[in-house]
């Protein structure tokens, strides 16, 4: 157990760097930054203790607002995916999804339909709490659109790069 959530400490410092370093202030045509942190709502172990893993997302979505100044919004985004993430599973895996292997033998459909629903949801609490007014409406769904696009390209690059390497 000790050695579990030690694994899952330095996953989330990791991708914690790694978003920090390369990511966090990379601007794509000015406007796109991907969240490389979504990987640990991604990669988290789909048998694992639910209450871990909320506690765990906002955690991490409160480090990631206090290096990144975002006042909450990934707090409030992080907590939010974390609570709907077995309504999602079951959504794009499947109802009789048992299997613990956390994505490396679902079929690239699944993948793809899984990693761009959790991407959505986050980008769109994101931006309603980055905004929050009304008249920025199709601000926030431009923003949403591009960066969970980007988002999904290199999300699932990684999962595939890190597949063919093990």
């Amino acid at each position: 157990m000790i050695k579990e959530y030690a694994l899952i400490f330095f996953n989330l410092f990791t991708l914690l760097v790694i978003h920090i370093v390369f990511f966090s202030n990379l601007n794509l045509f000015g406007i796109v930054n991907p969240s490389v942190f979504l990987l640990f709502i991604l990669l988290y172990k789909f048998d694992s203790e639910q209450v871990n893993f909320i506690v765990f997302s906002f955690l991490y979505g409160m480090l990631l607002d206090l290096i990144l100044q975002t006042a909450g919004n990934h707090s409030i985004s992080m907590l939010f995916i974390s609570f709907l993430r077995p309504t999602i599973i079951r959504f794009s895996l499947g109802d009789n999804f048992e299997n613990n292997s956390i994505l490396s033998n679902i079929r690239f459909y699944n993948k793809a339909i899984f990693i761009s629903s959790v991407t959505l949801i986050h980008q769109i609490i994101f931006y309603s709490f980055e905004f929050f007014d009304f008249l920025m409406f199709f601000e926030i769904i431009k923003l949403t659109i591009l960066n969970s696009l980007f988002t999904v390209i290199i999300l699932l690059g990684f999962l595939n790069f890190f597949r063919n390497k093990s």
